[in-house]
């Protein structure tokens, strides 16, 4: 068993509704042979979002040789922007907060935190690769689809919150 330690100051609580822990790591699956896992799953569950709603991505490589990962958030192709605001734990000072395209790479004891906002629905992609997982002419796998969609539950502001359906691994090949 393993997860994410999270540490906060004295006062603040964790919120599993808008901080979402990625971990990504390595598994044996027979007959698959070694996989790269995220939350320690070859096929990730589901996450739902909303649009217009700030989110914390905190992503974690804790892999033992996964040097070269990386990650890359995508609508239609084109990386969409978020924003680092910390950094192995620590939170980043207001000078260095930019936003930037959604694709970095991430070594092994490395921990992420990004902020991450879409004002717009459709399809996003989170997509994580190691070069060592993959055969030739094989460069990612995608661990993220989400598609966000008009939410029926929330009858508040249904044209401007929208949920997002993340569906399981699939590889992707060029």
């Amino acid at each position: 068993m393993y997860g994410p330690l999270i540490v906060l100051e004295p006062g603040e609580k964790h919120d599993p509704e808008h901080d979402q822990t990625f971990v990504f790591s390595i598994g044996k699956y027979d007959p698959f042979g070694f996989l790269l896992l995220v939350n320690g799953s070859p096929q990730p569950q589901p996450v739902e979002l909303h649009t217009a709603t700030r989110y914390r991505l905190r992503l974690i490589n804790i892999t033992s040789n996964s040097v070269d990962l990386r990650v890359r958030l995508s609508n239609q192709g084109a990386p969409v922007k978020w924003k680092l605001v910390a950094k192995d734990g620590a939170d980043l000072p207001a000078a260095q907060l930019k936003s930037s395209d959604a694709e970095m790479g991430i070594t092994v004891g490395e921990t992420y935190d990004l902020e991450y906002r879409s004002d717009n629905a459709g399809m996003a992609d989170m997509v994580v690769g190691d070069p060592i997982f993959l055969p030739a002419g094989h460069d990612e796998v995608a661990v993220r689809r989400c598609e966000w969609r008009p939410s029926k539950t929330d009858a508040v502001n249904a044209e401007n919150r929208k949920r997002c359906r993340c569906r399981k691994i699939k590889r992707k090949a060029h």
